[in-house]
C-alpha cells in the first residue's frame, strides 16, 4: 500500500539502530531461551521496503525519502571521507562553488530525472546523485552488518543468519 505522506525512518539514524537493535536482540533472546529454541536452525531478517532492504522511497516517486538533517550531515561527512578536499569534491562534480558545508541531498527532480528513460546517470553533470545512491547503498549495507551482528550475538553465535538482498541477473 502506498501512503504518499508516510514517515520513514533513517537509515543513518544512530538512535533507531539502537533501538530497534535492542527490540531484535529481545526478541532473539526470548526465542533461544524458549523450549523451542534449540529447534530454531536460523533467523532471516528484513527491513525497509519490500522487506529487501530497498531504500523507503523506491517505486514512489512521490514521497522520495531521506531529507533529514541526520541524513543531510551524514551524506556530507560520507563525501569528507570519499573525496577529502573541497578541490576533489567541487572537480567531481563539476560545480567550483559546492563545499562540503553546503551539500544537500539531491532534490527530488534530480533523483527522478529520467527515472523510467535511463539505465546509467552521466557522471559529469548528475554525480551529486550518483553519490548520494552509493552512499545510501553503503549505509544499507551496514544497516545489514550492524542487525546481523546484532542476531549473531543474541543467537550465542551457533544460528545462521540471511536477509533478502541484491540481486543478480
Amino acid at each position: 500500500i502506498t501512503k504518499p505522506n508516510r514517515t520513514y525512518e533513517s537509515i543513518v539514524s544512530e538512535k533507531w539502530r539502537k533501538d530497534a537493535g535492542g527490540a531484535l536482540r529481545k526478541v532473539i533472546e526470548h526465542i533461544q531461551s524458549s523450549d523451542w529454541g534449540e529447534h530454531v536452525m536460523g533467523y532471516q531478517f528484513s527491513g525497509l521496503a519490500t522487506e529487501e532492504w530497498y531504500q523507503w522511497s523506491v517505486n514512489k516517486l512521490h514521497n522520495l525519502s531521506d531529507y533529514s538533517v541526520h541524513n543531510r550531515k551524514a551524506f556530507q561527512k560520507w563525501l569528507r571521507d570519499k573525496y577529502k578536499t573541497n578541490n576533489a569534491l567541487q572537480k567531481s562534480w563539476g560545480k567550483p562553488d559546492i563545499d562540503f558545508d553546503k551539500v544537500e541531498v539531491p532534490t527530488k527532480d534530480e533523483r527522478i530525472r529520467g527515472y523510467d528513460e535511463i539505465t546509467f546517470r552521466d557522471s559529469s553533470m548528475e554525480m551529486n546523485v550518483i553519490d548520494f545512491y552509493k552512499f545510501y547503498g553503503d549505509n544499507v549495507a551496514d544497516a545489514i552488518d550492524y542487525f546481523a551482528g546484532v542476531i549473531k550475538d543474541a543467537s550465542g553465535h551457533k544460528k545462521a543468519v540471511g536477509t533478502f538482498y541484491a540481486y543478480f541477473l
